[in-house]
């Protein structure tokens, strides 16, 4: 199983990063990948992957989160859930 942690100031997060964070929660509870978001007040954004610390104070892009879990998320994301149409319904 691949964990992918965000951990972000909502004061702070920009359209593009809250457009990275919807895609994310599209990923259907099906595949093999954990997604948790964690709102912080007090810290700049850190992202990690299985619990290593793999970039701090901006957000990554889908291309630098489908590199670090070896996996093509844009597809991944297009192909739709298991669950029917508009997203994941199982978080």
């Amino acid at each position: 199983m691949q964990e992918i942690m965000i951990k972000h100031n909502p004061n702070l997060t920009v359209f593009e990063d809250k457009r990275l964070l919807n895609l994310l929660d599209d990923i259907c509870c099906s595949y093999d990948i954990k997604v948790s978001v964690l709102e912080v007040s007090d810290q700049i954004t850190e992202t990690y992957i299985n619990g290593d610390l793999k970039m701090k104070g901006s957000f990554p892009t889908i291309k630098d989160l489908s590199f670090w879990c070896d996996e093509d998320l844009e597809s991944l994301i297009s192909s739709g859930c298991a669950c029917g149409s508009g997203g994941c319904q199982c978080h």
